[in-house]
C-alpha cells in the first residue's frame, strides 16, 4: 500500500485484484456468449441444465428431457446437482442460457480472491508486507490464466465449473479457523456435484491432521463420506432410469459398483498402476503441474486434497477425461494446483 495525500492507505492490490476479476469476468462472459450465439454451444451440458433450471423455477424441480427423447427424467439420475434449487432463480431475473454463462464468468473469476488471501497466507511476511503484493497478486493471475479453468469456462455451462471458487472459500475458512462460513462453503460445494465430496473429505482430513482441528476434520470427513454414499448409493440409483450410470461404464474394468471398484484397489492393486502409469495420463500430470513449474511438489498436503478428481480422470476410459483442454473435468483440481504451489 502507499499512502495519499489525506494520509489514507490507497489499497493498490485490492484495485489490481478487482481489475483482474472484473476482465476475466467480461472477457469470458463475452466469449462463452458469443459461442452460444454462433450455435456452438450443445445439449450436453448448457441445453440440459438450461431446461432443468427453467422446470425447477416453475415447479418440476430437476426435470429433464432425456437425451434419447423418451420419458421426461429427472436429472439426479445423472449427476446429484442440488445447487440447481438456488441457481434457478437466476432466471427470475433474465429467463435466457447466456445468464448462466455469465453467472458462471463471474463465479469463476471470484475464485481468485481466495487464492489472493492464501498466498498472502502462505508466504513469508517479508514477500508480502510491501509497497505492493506482487506474490498473492501472481498466484491469483495464474489461477485466472489456468488452461483446465478456462476450458471449464468454456465448456457451456456445468456446476462443476462453480465449485471450485467455493472450494477455495472453503479451504481458506479452513485456515482462517472460521468454521461457520466452512460449513457453508462447504456444503455449497457439495451441491454443485456428488464427488466434490470426496474433495471436501481430503480438506477434513487435512484439517485433522496437518492443522490438529480433529474435531472439525472429522466432523468433516464423516458428513462429507456420508453424503457421497447416499448420493451415489440411494439418490443416483433411485431416479436412474437406464438402471445404470452412463458415467459407471468409464470404470467398468474396476468392478460393477463402488464397493467393487474400490475392492480392486486392494485386491488388484495391478491393474490399477497399468492403468494409471500410460504415456497419455503421465502427460496429463505433468501439463497439471507444469504452469506453476512444479511448485505444487512442495506442499503435498495441500495438493493431495485435490487426489479424488485426478484419480477420476486418470482411471476413466474416456480420454477426453485426460485432456486438460475443452472440457470441465480438471477444475475442482485447479485451486489445489495453485494453492499447493503458494504454499510450496
Amino acid at each position: 500500500m502507499s499512502t495519499n495525500r489525506r494520509g489514507g492507505q490507497i489499497p493498490w492490490e485490492s484495485i489490481a485484484m478487482w481489475i483482474l476479476v472484473l476482465a476475466y469476468a467480461i472477457f469470458f462472459s463475452a466469449a462463452s456468449i458469443q459461442k452460444h450465439q454462433t450455435f456452438q454451444s450443445t445439449d450436453f451440458d448448457l441445453g440440459n441444465l438450461s431446461q432443468v433450471m427453467w422446470n425447477t423455477l416453475h415447479g418440476r424441480p430437476f426435470l429433464l428431457t432425456n437425451p434419447e427423447g423418451a420419458q421426461p427424467e429427472m436429472s439426479l439420475g445423472i449427476h446429484v446437482w442440488l445447487i440447481v434449487l438456488p441457481i434457478s432463480l437466476v432466471y427470475l431475473l433474465w429467463s435466457d442460457p447466456r445468464a448462466l454463462l455469465i453467472l458462471q464468468s463471474v463465479v469463476i473469476a471470484l475464485g481468485a480472491w481466495p487464492v489472493f488471501w492464501l498466498a498472502r497466507h502462505a508466504l513469508p511476511a517479508r514477500w508480502v508486507h510491501n509497497r505492493f503484493h506482487v506474490f498473492p497478486l501472481f498466484f491469483a493471475s495464474i489461477y485466472l490464466i489456468y488452461p483446465a479453468l478456462q476450458s471449464a469456462n468454456m465448456f457451456d455451462f456445468h456446476p462443476l465449473a462453480l465449485a471450485p471458487t467455493l472450494l477455495l472459500l472453503a479451504f481458506y475458512s479452513l485456515e482462517r479457523e472460521r468454521w461457520g462460513w466452512f460449513a457453508l462453503w462447504v456444503g455449497l460445494a457439495m451441491a454443485c456435484q456428488e464427488d466434490i465430496a470426496l474433495v471436501v473429505a481430503m480438506m477434513g482430513l487435512y484439517a485433522w491432521i496437518f492443522r490438529r482441528h480433529w474435531q472439525a476434520g472429522l466432523a468433516t470427513l464423516s458428513v462429507s463420506i456420508t453424503w457421497f454414499a447416499v448420493a451415489v448409493g440411494v439418490i443416483l440409483p433411485y431416479y436412474d432410469q437406464a438402471g445404470a450410470s452412463p458415467f459407471a461404464s468409464r470404470y467398468g474394468y474396476l468392478g460393477q459398483n463402488p464397493l467393487e471398484m474400490a475392492l480392486t484397489f486392494i485386491t488388484r492393486p495391478g491393474v490399477v498402476i497399468e492403468a494409471l502409469l500410460t504415456p497419455p495420463k503421465l502427460t496429463y500430470l505433468r501439463d497439471l503441474l507444469l504452469p506453476v513449474g512444479f511448485l505444487s511438489l512442495l506442499a503435498p498436503q495441500v495438493l493431495v486434497i485435490g487426489l479424488p478428481p485426478v484419480l477420476t480422470n486418470l482411471l476413466s476410459t474416456k480420454e477426453l477425461m485426460h485432456n486438460l483442454e475443452g472440457f470441465h473435468y480438471s477444475a475442482t483440481v485447479v485451486p489445489c494446483v495453485v494453492v499447493s504451489a503458494a504454499y510450496g
